[in-house]
This record gives C-alpha cells, structure tokens and sequence, in this order.
C-alpha cells in the first residue's frame, strides 16, 4: 500500500486467515480485532515474531474479501489463553482491493457512534425539566437533570457537562448563586449556561450576564429557540493535526 497518514482505529470483527509469508503451508483461521489502512490487529493462535511478513485475508463484507501483506510490528499473548494480538503493518495489496478496504474503512467510519455532548438542565418546575429532557434527548444529546439549586451544583461537578440550562427562580440555591459558585468558586469560565426566567427586568438581564451566563431566555420560550441557542453554544471538538 501506498504510504499513509496515521489513521484511528476502528474495533471490530472481521473473519479472516493468515500464513507466515516465508513458510509453506496452510492457512491459519484468524478473526481481526481492530483496523485502519495503515494496520491490523488479529489473533494467531501460533507465536509469529516481530518484522516477519504474513499473508492476510479477510472477509469485509458477505461476498467481498481483500489480501493483505503486511510486516509484524508487535506480537503479545493473551492473558489466560494460547492465543497472540499481533498487530500488522500492512505493506501492499492490489489497487482494487486497497480501494475496496479503504472505502470500507472510510463508511464504518462515517457510521462509528461518536460521544454525545451531555446537557445539565436545573429546573424546579419538573414537569418543564422533563420536556425539555424529552426535546433535548431528541436533538441526540444525553440529559442530566436536578429540581433545585443544590443539586444542580452538585450535578455539575459529579456529571461534568458541556452545557447547563439553568433556572433563576429556584429552592435552595437560586440560579444566580449556581452561575456565580461555577464561575468565582470553581474558575470555570468555559461551559456555557442558558438562564431560564420568568422575570422581565433588564436590571436582572444585567445581573444575568454579570454573573457569567451566556444567554438568558424569558418563560414561556419557544422550543425550537432554546435548541437553538443550545446547538449554537454547544462546545465543539477540535482536532490538530499530529505533527
């Protein structure tokens, strides 16, 4: 194969069968547990040593297998049985299947579940903390939810979330107090929070924003608003380039 860029692996669980490229005979039953277009990582059930070349078949798809030369760059056995993890740089293969495992690689990739971002919603009135639990779940987010002040600061710390929605007029600890522990006490100036009111003053919008929330949102709302607002500042990751 061509030379390639450091790729993430995909785990998986591809059948296949493999034989020592400089030693005559059959082929060993073998089953890949995780691959890229750079490297393999299968079972052998027989010790294969490090930089010797081994021949590698295996089935992408129900009609549809591609072979596969590749060096030995690590070969472990595992704990408890007589089996190896050998992991296998891959070498070269014919242009069509390379293309084929490739395309492969590249659709199991576009279809690998990626982490969902987690919301904290602190609402005392639990009939709205639900629905919006509900709609939030919808928009492919996980939900962490808490009834009062206390809780909801308590949730943040244990939870971790990458955004709060957050109510002002709450028992115990008001949204104000939540805000300011979470920016002055914990020096968290980067997870974004939505306050929830009913209240209309511009002097508590003011205090609002004092206190560090990045947007606050008058009660009643509309849904499509606040996923909105909640897409927009939902923090992104970033992914450099390795040097």
């Amino acid at each position: 194969m061509s030379e390639k860029r450091n790729f993430e692996r995909i785990e998986g669980s591809l059948s296949g069968q493999f034989k020592i490229a400089t030693l005559s005979g059959d082929f060993y039953e073998t089953t890949a547990v995780n691959f890229s277009p750079e490297g393999i990582c299968f079972y052998s059930n027989v010790k294969i040593e490090q930089e010797q070349e081994v021949n590698l078949i295996i089935q992408v798809a129900e009609e549809r297998r591609v072979e596969i030369v590749g060096r030995v760059a690590w070969s472990d056995k595992k704990d408890g049985s007589g089996f190896y993890r050998v992991g296998l740089k891959l070498l070269e293969t014919s242009a069509e299947d390379e293309a084929f495992f490739v395309a492969f690689y590249n659709d199991r990739m576009a279809h690998q579940q990626k982490p969902k971002k987690k919301v904290l919603v602190v609402d005392d009135e639990v009939d709205l903390a639900h629905l919006l639990s509900i709609h939030l779940s919808m928009a492919g987010y996980n939900v962490v939810t808490a009834n009062d002040g206390e809780e909801g600061y308590f949730k943040y710390e244990q939870e971790r979330p990458d955004l709060i929605i957050l109510d002002l007029k709450m028992p115990k600890l008001n949204g104000f107090e939540v805000c300011r522990k979470i920016r002055r006490e914990k020096k968290d100036t980067q997870i974004p929070i939505i306050m929830l009111t009913a209240l209309q003053d511009d002097a508590d919008r003011l205090i609002g924003k004092v206190v560090g929330a990045q947007r606050y949102m008058t009660k009643p709302f509309k849904m499509d608003d606040l996923l909105q607002e909640v897409e927009w500042l939902m923090p992104t990751d970033v992914f450099l380039p390795e040097e």
